[in-house]
């Protein structure tokens, strides 16, 4: 038994060795647009610039108690789900195609656990359809990347980036790499090889929006904004698109569901609680002022999920 325990012991840490992986460098990104905004003037500008697609690329299996803080709803018992894994394509008339988030590449596709590595290389816990990839549904879409907007850079947005270019730059909140790789499958996260660096925007000298909090404009014009969410992650961004069908909200990760957002339930997996509950409330407010406003979910795109 002792001879057993040692040799799976010293598997794991081999295993572990083979993890180590590269890490980018970080780039500051400085807006230098240190003003006050109005919420209106997030809408006023670029309304008819932009069209978004909602890209599924596969499923991830997850406990109810990370999507949703179970000690908030009464008599809720926690229990394992499969929820969508979801990229966003963003295709603005002038400037070109961006994705914010990079969902799952084809690998998710062969088996259950895709690209994860270390101990995830012994789970089956994804699914994914052949041509459901990120690649794949963009190819079909003749989309040109310009750049990526991570919402935050935990594995499941990330494990699309090894199918897309490496020479377009990359973008996440300030503090979204390094609070990645603190988490345990971040360790072990080889989605990055190949990037240089990720641009890190440093909401701090960014304009803000009473009510709301800090903003980013990505392209000039007031078509798509970067909201400053963090809370479930370090530099957890959130997005505006001023889309040709109307106003659309991405959450991200900042509300997993529906359930939760409609609800006041924030995430059950927070980096900072008091930052992700103080944020769900900005962001719940943000939508009742503007109910045309269309709100995307981090992995809820039909609102079946509940506790």
């Amino acid at each position: 038994m002792k001879l057993q325990k040692l040799a799976i012991g010293m598997a794991a840490a081999m295993l572990l060795m083979r993890c180590s992986t590269y890490k980018p460098a970080v780039r500051d990104i400085q807006p230098r647009e240190k003003r006050t905004l109005t919420e209106r003037d997030l809408f006023k500008n670029g309304a008819a610039i932009a069209e978004l697609a909602v890209l599924n690329t596969g499923e991830v299996e997850v406990e109810t108690g990370l999507l949703l803080d179970l000690d908030k709803i009464p008599g809720a018992k926690n229990r394992k789900l499969h929820v969508p894994v979801l990229s966003y394509l963003v295709r603005h008339k002038t400037q070109g195609d961006i994705l914010i988030d990079t969902g799952f590449d084809a690998s998710f596709a062969q088996s259950g656990h895709g690209n994860f590595g270390c101990m995830g290389v012994f789970f089956n816990f994804a699914k994914q359809k052949p041509g459901q990839d990120v690649a794949a549904q963009l190819k079909e879409k003749r989309a040109v990347l310009k750049a990526v907007y991570f919402t935050h850079m935990h594995v499941d947005h990330t494990s699309g980036t090894p199918d897309l270019p490496k020479d377009i730059p990359y973008y996440a909140g300030k503090g979204t790499l390094a609070d990645s790789y603190a988490d345990i499958f971040g360790l072990c996260m080889k989605h990055l090889d190949g990037i240089e660096h990720v641009n890190e925007i440093d909401f701090s000298q960014a304009a803000a929006v009473e009510g709301l909090g800090a903003v980013y404009d990505i392209f000039g014009d007031g078509s798509v904004w970067a909201i400053h969410t963090p809370g479930h992650s370090a530099g957890h961004m959130s997005f505006l698109v001023n889309t040709t069908t109307g106003p659309a909200l991405i959450t991200g990760d900042a509300s997993h569901t529906a359930y939760g957002f409609k609800n006041n339930v924030a995430p059950g997996k927070m980096q900072n609680h008091n930052e992700g509950e103080a944020t769900l409330a900005r962001l719940r407010a943000f939508a009742a002022r503007y109910p045309k406003l269309r709100v995307l979910y981090g992995h809820d795109t039909d609102g079946s999920i509940v506790p």
